[in-house]
């Protein structure tokens, strides 16, 4: 079902709900307190069909000029890109810095000593 169709029921319901509520109708299914919500149901209804329509049936812009990249990326994405690449580097930068710690080391710089026998 397309959109047109969606809103012409959406109309349809809307206009039934708000009928029912304006009528002694709405009594068979619903208390009397809940009137002021019916209508504001059946308003609601309403507006999100004509809204819809309205966006169905307006006319469509026409395409922009194109804008010169010639990769065919927008301005936005290749904009968006370049702190990524740029984090990217640095991580691989400091990956590149870290070392193996020396053989006999904690990794903090302090050697490794057996305790041997200590306190038996």
């Amino acid at each position: 079902m397309n959109r047109q169709a969606q809103a012409v029921i959406l109309l349809l319901l809307g206009g039934a709900v708000i009928r029912a509520s304006v009528t002694d109708l709405y009594l068979r299914y619903v208390k009397e307190g809940l009137r002021p919500f019916l209508i504001a149901a059946g308003l609601l209804l309403v507006a999100a069909a004509v809204m819809t329509l309205w966006y169905e049936l307006r006319p469509r812009p026409r395409a922009l000029a194109p804008t010169g990249d010639p990769g065919g990326a927008p301005p936005v994405a290749t904009a968006a890109s370049r702190p990524a690449a740029a984090s990217t580097s640095r991580t691989s930068a400091l990956a590149t810095r870290r070392t193996d710690p020396t053989p006999g080391t904690t990794g903090t710089g302090m050697p490794i000593t057996s305790l041997g026998s200590v306190g038996c």
